[in-house]
């Protein structure tokens, strides 16, 4: 498995065997910018490509107020208050539980999580996720646009029930996505070569690498017309000077569902056909 610097190593064994499907992924929606970038394009190794938009697959609306107590035992940020109207985003790997984008509390990054537990259309309790580093369960969306890693705690019940109604996921909180590749092109060495693309949601500074499935090819040299999850490429080459690699963005689908993964998590590898 290589990531930024660490896909360096062993290109060959990573870009040909799977990586291992676990339960610690979860499925987000890409959507690309209002502009793509025009014209033919080189880029450097490890650079990226285009950047989209990412957001979880399902949003909910709050149709009543979350009492005090149960909201402070969530960890709420009062900018972000469990109030009528307030947009939830939730997974499809999760049904039922819906939070708040993660902000700061404390010392740490908190938010509030409930729950319908009989999946009613009420939620009836209330957790609270926490980000962390080391073996984080989920995923989720933080108040500064990135994807961390959190762990839930356990559901404290609601004094009363509060129906929610589900939403557009568009309506729900962003991150960014970039469209990442790597090579083991070496001027003047044969091909084909191994060519690898992934997206990278990556909380930078966080300690949480936040991937994509592999998008695996082998590249001859001659151009191709690639298609890497919902985004039309046309490869042309290398720079035999920089390494970069020589691309033009064609086109791009909205509303991609893209599976990802913590960095010792991936999900598995997708080879390109062509």
């Amino acid at each position: 498995m290589m990531r930024t610097t660490a896909r360096s190593i062993g290109i060959a064994i990573a870009l040909l065997l799977p990586m291992a499907a676990s339960a610690q992924q979860a499925t987000f929606l890409l959507d690309p910018p209002a502009t793509l970038p025009t014209g033919p394009a080189t880029i450097k190794r490890g650079g990226t490509l285009v950047e989209f938009d990412l957001r979880m697959p399902r949003a909910a609306r709050l149709e009543g107020d979350v009492d005090s107590a149960s909201a402070s035992a969530g960890s709420v940020n009062s900018k972000y208050p469990l109030t009528r109207g307030a947009i939830l985003i939730g997974s499809d790997d999760h049904p039922g539980i819906y939070c708040t984008s993660i902000s700061n509390s404390g010392l740490g990054l908190a938010g509030p999580c409930l729950i319908d537990q009989d999946r009613d259309g009420r939620f009836d309790a209330i957790s609270k996720a926490g980000f962390t580093s080391r073996s984080p369960e989920r995923m989720l969306i933080s108040s500064s646009n990135r994807v961390i890693g959190v762990n839930i705690g356990a559901p404290k019940p609601l004094p009363a029930p509060i129906a929610y109604t589900p939403v557009d996921y568009a309506a729900g909180h962003t991150a960014i996505a970039r469209l990442t590749w790597i090579s083991d092109f070496k001027p003047g060495k044969p091909g084909p070569f191994h060519l690898n693309f992934w997206w990278d949601a990556s909380a930078r500074g966080t300690g949480t690498g936040v991937w994509s499935s592999d998008f695996a090819m082998t590249f001859d040299g001659t151009p191709r017309t690639i298609t890497v999850a919902g985004v039309t490429l046309r490869i042309d080459g290398f720079d035999p000077v920089t390494r970069g690699l020589k691309y033009e963005i064609l086109s791009a689908k909205p509303k991609v569902p893209v599976r990802f993964g913590f960095s010792d998590r991936l999900p598995e590898t997708i080879y390109i056909s062509y």
